[in-house]
């Protein structure tokens, strides 16, 4: 998702990726799975089958430790920041964990086109000597969107490759 605020000196950007549940709905639905999972294991259990346990509380553990995980990527965000003379990029989950900040004329951003028509171009932001990926986890629409949003800021972008494979006329109708 790209959210664009304007004023009259200064742009801001502030980029992550789409997500439809927060992290205590995902809390809920992790419970569930659980207490089914443990509801079927303890049913096994009471017949004799006691060694389905430790298996079943480690299913629980791993699905919430790679659901944690996943919540928390999509709960990242990146502030592209645009004024007069500078350029800045913050990025973090839930707090600031990296920042970037240069001149604008010493920032580009590098464009590199997917190979295939579906997937997002990778963003790169350069600025002399930093780099750092931008919009990594966004989709097309969003990519698009900040790199609108830079060329519009009158900066320079470089382009690399070329997408290979188009959307099939017949397959890719959009009505």
């Amino acid at each position: 998702m790209v959210q664009i605020e304007e004023d009259a000196h200064h742009v801001r950007c502030i980029i992550s990726p789409n997500h439809s549940i927060s992290w205590r709905q995902l809390r809920v639905c992790i419970f569930v799975f659980a207490l089914v999972s443990l509801t079927i294991a303890g049913f096994w259990a009471l017949q004799g089958a006691w060694v389905i346990v430790p298996f079943a509380g480690l299913e629980v553990a791993v699905v919430y430790v790679f659901l944690r995980k996943v919540s928390a990527r999509v709960h990242a965000a990146e502030v592209l920041e645009f004024d007069a003379e500078r350029i800045s990029l913050v990025w973090g989950q839930g707090r600031p964990q990296g920042h970037l900040a240069e001149n604008r004329d010493n920032a580009t951003l590098e464009c590199w086109h997917p190979h295939h028509d579906w997937s997002p171009p990778r963003l790169m932001l350069r600025a002399s000597r930093q780099c750092r990926q931008i919009a990594q986890h966004c989709n097309k629409q969003d990519c698009e969107a900040v790199l609108i949003l830079w060329r519009a800021q009158s900066l320079p972008v470089v382009y690399h490759g070329e997408t290979h494979i188009h959307p099939h006329p017949d397959f890719d109708k959009q009505e």
